[in-house]
């Protein structure tokens, strides 16, 4: 049986990445964002479905955006921020 998801982390000021299962940075996980190190860690189990998560995200800032006066590009400034709340996931579907 082959497995399939995703990790979900949160650097200290609360920016979120994605990563493939089977490419997550673990230690090495720096913010694409701000390059802070990781605070939160979370997945995402893809092979069955519905899919499992081990959290739920809570948003603490939208995001900070500008659009330019001339062709109404939305630039983001500063991205989103969020707050990660582990949920109790039933022994037999952890992984």
């Amino acid at each position: 049986m082959s497995y399939e998801g995703t990790v979900t982390y949160l650097c200290r000021n609360g920016h979120i990445s994605y990563f493939d299962a089977y490419e997550d940075p673990e230690d090495d996980f720096k913010c694409r964002h701000c390059g802070e190190g990781p605070h939160d860690r979370g997945w995402t189990d893809h092979t069955n479905i519905p899919s499992v998560q081990s959290f739920e995200l809570e948003l603490v800032n939208p995001a900070v955006t500008e659009t330019c006066p001339t062709c109404e590009h939305i630039k983001t400034i500063e991205p989103e921020t969020y707050k990660m709340i582990h949920l109790t996931i039933p022994k037999e579907l952890e992984h």
